[in-house]
């Protein structure tokens, strides 16, 4: 039997939380589709793969999130999440493979960790289809400095010098990666903006890409991860200075849940925006 990947790489803040929750949602329907969107790559986020394949010199929070350190840790959970899968595999027909992950656009900048995805998957698929979101530049910069001040960021808000830019803001240089070890062919890219995704709407606009068969209902329209106004980032920038995300020890739950809390409370607050 056939079987194909498809490899949503993101990238950040082009609604992959809402993706993913919906495709969460919705394991059992499609699966029985023939459809799988992998548990044993992460429940939610598929995280655990961007973890695993990216170069053993990275220590960043996915790391440190599975505890992994040493190149024996992760060569064990890279074996752990394949036979994982294989196994998850076995328990039905499945010919498409759906995995989503945004952190495979914002952490894998070299060729040979997005080539490792690929051989990841020898064995398993037989064809590949890269689909990414791709964002206006100065948008993405401020959601995502929104995002960082939610996971522990202290960072001004400030544009990046040239030259220090992310490599997921480079969108040539990141679509030239993937299609390097996938081919331009297999590489699918869709505009971030109201006017031109399929229904203004980017989940509705990921299930007509993929011809996804099932329908979105209504607790499927809930916004995920809503970006913080100018007043609760400059409060989160502030308090992450003297209650970090991660202490030595590991993850911080003397945070608690901070983040929803703000998210939850309605007070007048502008968006943050560039040049304001």
């Amino acid at each position: 039997m056939k079987r194909k990947v498809y490899l949503h790489i993101g990238t950040e803040k082009t609604g992959t939380a809402s993706i993913q929750h919906f495709l969460s949602r919705h394991y059992d329907e499609l699966r029985e589709k023939g459809i799988l969107y992998p548990k044993s790559l992460g429940r939610k986020s598929n995280m655990k793969l961007s973890a695993a394949l990216q170069n053993y010199i990275k220590r960043d929070d996915l790391r440190i999130t599975y505890g992994l350190g040493s190149v024996k840790e992760i060569d064990r959970f890279r074996k752990e999440i394949l036979e994982d899968l294989r196994r998850e595999l076995e328990e039905g027909d499945i010919e498409k493979i759906v995995v989503s992950s945004e952190h495979l656009s914002s952490r894998f900048n070299r060729p040979e960790e997005v080539e490792r995805v690929r051989e990841f998957f020898d064995g398993i698929a037989d064809e590949f289809e890269v689909l990414v979101y791709l964002r206006r530049q100065d948008e993405f910069f401020e959601s995502r400095y929104s995002t960082a001040m939610k996971t522990g960021g202290t960072m001004l808000f400030k544009v990046p010098e040239k030259g220090k830019e992310s490599f997921d803001m480079h969108y040539l240089r990141l679509l030239e990666l993937w299609s390097a070890s996938f081919g331009e062919e297999s590489v699918t890219v869709r505009v971030y903006d109201r006017n031109e995704l399929h229904g203004g709407d980017v989940v509705e606009d990921f299930i007509r890409t993929l011809s996804l068969p099932v329908e979105r209902g209504e607790i499927d329209k809930e916004r995920i991860n809503v970006s913080l106004g100018a007043k609760k980032i400059e409060f989160l920038k502030y308090l992450n200075h003297y209650l970090p995300r991660f202490t030595d020890e590991g993850l911080n739950i003397t945070r608690g849940g901070i983040v929803k809390m703000l998210e939850s409370v309605e007070i007048e607050d502008a968006p943050l925006r560039l040049g304001k």
